[in-house]
């Protein structure tokens, strides 16, 4: 499993299998939901990944936050 997947998933408590994850992540970026996951930054030595949601995303997230609560 990978480690970066199974932090999220301990933050999140999602349960979705690495491909399904993956998946996921990738929908988000076709739909702009989120931004590129994988930055290396001007002068950078190696590069991180973060999960950022766009202004569409945060909307997204909002709604579906007021609708399940």
């Amino acid at each position: 499993m990978n480690p970066s997947a199974t932090i999220l998933r301990a933050i999140t408590g999602c349960t979705l299998a690495d491909p399904a994850l993956a998946g996921a992540v990738a929908e988000c970026l076709v739909q702009n939901l989120i931004r590129e996951s994988i930055h290396l930054p001007e002068g950078a030595l190696h590069c991180y990944w973060t999960l950022e949601l766009t202004e569409a995303g945060r909307t997204t997230a909002r709604a579906v936050l007021t609708t399940e609560h």
